[in-house]
């Protein structure tokens, strides 16, 4: 699932415009379906990783915290409370097996 933005949108950053949860085996090879959920001050979304093993969450730059809601079977829970970068950026969460 490929993300499409208006010509020019991310032009005067040159980079990506969106955060995106990462999540990994202790190989670094990525996991499908951990959820999670990316926090601000007053609202919490909720992803799913991909095949990929990535949750991209496009909004606006922000104070934002990431935190693994339920990994998928075989990897253990996971409490740890990530913080996103300022401006946009990757969160990597390493899952150890159950």
């Amino acid at each position: 699932e490929n993300s499409t933005y208006p010509d020019g949108a991310a032009a005067d950053r040159g980079n990506v415009t969106e955060y995106r949860i990462i999540c990994v085996d202790e190989n670094g090879q990525p996991v499908a379906g951990c959820t999670v959920q990316f926090c601000s001050d007053d609202t919490c979304l909720m992803g799913k990783t991909d095949e990929n093993g990535i949750a991209a969450f496009q909004e606006p730059p922000g104070h934002y915290t990431v935190h693994l809601l339920k990994p998928p079977a075989g990897y253990a829970k996971d409490s740890t409370e990530y913080t996103a970068p300022e401006v946009y950026g990757d969160v990597i969460i390493t899952l150890e097996a159950a």
